[in-house]
């Protein structure tokens, strides 16, 4: 476009919303918006508006997200108290799910059973509380149900554990959709990753200060008791411990979450641009930034307006598996689920752990030291990952992480005919602690990561609802087949390898990358179809690095652009072919 059909455009945004008092932001906003990467050709920056793009344009280096990302104090506290809640909320079910063993209770009342379904309902109760009452009121409700449930769990009876359960499932399913999409909304589009990174690993170091808390507690409970004590008394006791902890968080949550600023894609999508622009002006150094991704957002948001403005639920839930380039950010969601799912169930070395403990082949204090070790290396590794999910894309994490985690499986089909039956089990626990620490710290931070950017803002509630779901009920699949009679087949290292090398094929097939564009033009990432995206990366680009890296040739790549496969704009991962807007 040319800098007079940008300046009318401007001017006829100025005009309908009575933004005139801002007209000069929103016109230098518009034409750097055009070149991001070449901001000093812009006329009319000052001094101060100059370093702060020039500060922007190296988020990308740093490794730690706070100030220097989001420039509201309170809303980065209020973030990061999110993922503490949910940690405790999960915390909470947990020991719920504990005291059940402690209590008479039916078969059918089970609350083990109804944990994942609770979780679900607030998965999809969230995308009704986003899409009605804002990012802030959606977590501040979760909140509240938080604290209804952390007062539940308090009580020792089955009745109250199963509405703890109940109300602490639906807070969970309710944040762990909220957050990640506030997150990357409130970002730049060279921090977002980062951002939901962050929460996730706040949520996990929460989850390790509480287990412990806990311990602490029953360390300080069977000091002082002089007697041979309760195991219910106790268990009762853990439960207020985190009932108490869970209560003081999520009130501190409510509390900061209302003095926070709001998602500035919500507000335009309901026509408050006056309360964007402000919110904007809190989240970003600069009123030129702001104007500039305001501008940004209503430019997108008007064909999304224009085709699925009115739309129900019903009609959005059928357009996510219809609609082509929401279709397309759905299915690289699904490759991701399945293949968190698939390796999940394979990172539990808990029963081998535990035969090695009952072996007495190493003294109890060098296993504690393993446990500290392994605690220390896998936070090492996250924090890490939080800066290499921006370094080195979503794609190109999970084409890094996952080959590591597929070869020590192969590894064990040989040492299962080489080794001893307790020799195996102590290289096959070694092999996948290994393999749970590059699991852990690498791969699940791109699901919610990729779900809360892929889809556009008029489907991103129930796309980030349905990914998740999908995690959840592949996992329950996959839990259900290696608990029946073909868990001795479908739980072996080939076959399980053998799986995770066919979603690592589709993976490198269909997963688009998504990182440094920013959430206004992530539809472009989305135009190429399916068919000419697999075309290209399996008879162009693949051909390509098995001549380069294998046959050392001098070879060049033919950019995707420039293929008979270009249907549209699209990053390609680590390839180079193509640079971000």
């Amino acid at each position: 476009m040319s800098q007079r059909q940008i300046q009318i455009g401007v001017d006829e945004f100025t005009a309908k919303y009575n933004l005139y008092d801002i007209r000069d932001f929103l016109r230098k906003g518009a034409l750097l918006s055009q070149g991001p990467d070449r901001f000093w050709l812009v006329e009319g920056l000052n001094q101060d508006e100059i370093m702060a793009l020039s500060v922007e344009a190296l988020e990308k280096r740093r490794w730690l997200y706070g100030r220097q990302d989001i420039f509201h104090t309170m809303t980065l506290l209020s973030y990061y108290l999110g993922g503490t809640v949910i940690a405790q909320a999960e915390f909470t079910m947990g020991l719920n799910t504990a005291y059940e063993d402690f209590i008479s209770l039916p078969e059918w009342l089970s609350i083990s059973k109804y944990t994942s379904f609770f979780v679900i309902i607030g998965y999809w109760l969230s995308g009704l509380l986003n899409r009605n009452s804002g990012r802030r009121g959606a977590i501040m409700t979760s909140a509240i149900f938080n604290i209804v449930g952390s007062v539940a769990g308090a009580g020792e009876s089955w009745q109250w554990s199963l509405v703890s359960q109940l109300i602490s499932g639906i807070a969970m399913g309710t944040l762990v959709c909220s957050l990640p999409i506030y997150g990357a909304e409130i970002s730049t589009a060279r921090s977002r990753g980062r951002a939901v990174s962050w929460m996730q690993l706040i949520t996990q170091m929460t989850m390790i200060l509480m287990t412990g808390l806990i311990f602490l507690v029953g360390l300080a409970v069977g000091s002082t008791t002089t007697t041979t004590s309760d195991p219910t008394s106790n268990m009762i006791l853990m439960k207020r411990v985190c009932s108490a902890t869970s209560f003081i968080a999520s009130c501190l949550l409510f509390a900061c979450m209302g003095a926070s600023a709001e998602s500035p894609h919500w507000l335009v999508l309901r026509g408050e641009m006056h309360r964007a622009y402000m919110s904007l002006c809190r989240l970003r150094k600069t009123e030129l930034q702001a104007g500039r991704d305001l501008y940004m957002i209503y430019i997108q948001t008007i064909p999304e307006q224009r085709n699925h403005g009115k739309t129900g639920f019903t009609t959005r839930f059928h357009q996510v598996v219809t609609l082509p380039k929401i279709r397309r950010a759905f299915l690289s969601c699904i490759v991701i689920s399945v293949y968190i799912s698939i390796a999940t169930m394979q990172m539990t070395p808990y029963q081998d752990v535990q035969r090695i403990i009952q072996s007495s082949l190493f003294p109890p204090i060098l296993m504690l030291l393993g446990i500290i070790f392994f605690i220390i290396l896998q936070f090492s590794l996250k924090l890490f990952a939080a800066h290499a999910i921006e370094a080195y894309g979503r794609r190109g994490l999970l084409m890094r992480a996952m080959p590591h985690i597929i070869w020590p499986l192969m590894l064990l089909e040989v040492g299962r005919a080489l080794l001893s039956p307790q020799g195996y089990y102590i290289v096959k626990t070694l092999f996948q602690g290994s393999t749970v620490i590059l699991f852990m710290s690498f791969a699940t931070y791109v699901p919610l990561t990729y779900a809360s950017e892929a889809f556009p803002l008029s489907h991103r509630e129930i796309g980030m609802a349905m990914t998740v779901s999908t995690v959840q009920a592949s996992s329950f699949l996959a839990e259900l087949m290696s608990s029946s009679s073909w868990k001795s087949v479908f739980l072996r290292p080939s076959v399980m390898g053998s799986l995770l090398v066919l979603i690592f094929f589709l993976t490198y097939l269909l997963m688009r990358e998504t990182s440094q564009y920013p959430l206004e033009e992530m539809h472009t990432v989305f135009e190429a179809s399916t068919r000419n995206l697999a075309s290209y990366r399996l008879f162009v680009e693949l051909p390509y690095k098995f001549k380069r890296y294998i046959l050392r040739k001098d070879v060049t790549l033919e950019p995707f652009e420039e293929s008979k496969y270009n249907v549209g704009m699209i990053t390609l991962g680590d390839t180079g072919t193509s640079s971000p807007p």
